[in-house]
């Protein structure tokens, strides 16, 4: 009897066994402690296998490897899944996939050069998931409650025939035809001159919410009234949280 109980002791004592290196107590299974945590060396740290080609026939999930010159993988850590071996970095990232993105774009604005505020146009609308969102009259219609980030980008310029007064634009990012943010640019006393602008912030946005932007020239003595959209208007949303 007291010979069983010992063999019984000893199987429990190896079953639940922790092995240290460097350390007398170790805290896991397997606990290893560097040589100097301040001033580690060549010796510290763990080296995984490595290989040129993938272990034939794996049968346990988790099995990883460090593949190195095969002709056709990457140099790095793989991981077997239980059907496929996996990379521990993905190095190519299709955007068009990600469905937390939302691009709104447009040429131009509409009305002419005055005083008075034009719509920032937009009329195309990419995203990998498009579900309940609109683009529609210059207006976006938010198809996800949620926080976002937000930024725009717009482009403006004088035609040469223009006086050659200087002026500030100011474009103001509407939600629900409140204004949420504003940015502005000016255009120097020249004639054929350009500008642009880009602004971006954090908004909580609901499902139904609308968005736009105007521009508007400021009303200043001499300045000229002439201007037009210059390149592509962009509208882009990504979506954090909800």
């Amino acid at each position: 009897m007291n010979k069983i109980l010992l063999i019984q002791f000893f199987i429990s004592s190896f079953l639940f066994s922790q092995v240290g290196i460097n350390i007398d107590d170790p805290k896991a299974t397997l606990h290893i402690e560097p040589y100097s945590i301040t001033n580690p060396s060549q010796k510290d740290g763990i080296l995984i296998p490595k290989s040129n080609d993938f272990p034939t026939n794996p049968t346990k999930k988790g099995h990883m490897i460090f593949i190195e010159n095969n002709p056709s993988l990457a140099d790095g850590f793989y991981y077997w899944d239980g059907i496929n071996w996996e990379s521990f970095i993905i190095d190519k990232y299709d955007r068009s996939s990600d469905s937390s993105i939302y691009i709104f774009t447009g040429l131009g604005y509409s009305g002419t050069g005055d005083v008075s505020k034009r719509d920032v146009l937009f009329d195309v609308m990419t995203a990998a998931d498009l579900t309940n969102f609109l683009v529609k009259d210059n207006k976006i219609t938010i198809g996800k409650t949620g926080k976002y980030h937000i930024s725009f980008s717009s482009s403006l310029k004088k035609p040469a025939s223009s006086p050659t007064y200087r002026a500030t634009y100011t474009y103001r990012v509407m939600k629900n035809e409140v204004e949420y943010m504003q940015t502005s640019s000016s255009i120097p006393n020249s004639s054929a001159a350009a500008a642009s602008v880009s602004t971006s912030s954090l908004i909580e946005l609901k499902k139904g919410d609308i968005i736009s932007v105007t521009v508007q020239k400021g009303n200043e003595n001499n300045a000229s009234n002439e201007y037009t959209g210059y390149g592509t208007n962009c509208i882009t949303l990504t979506y954090l949280n909800s």
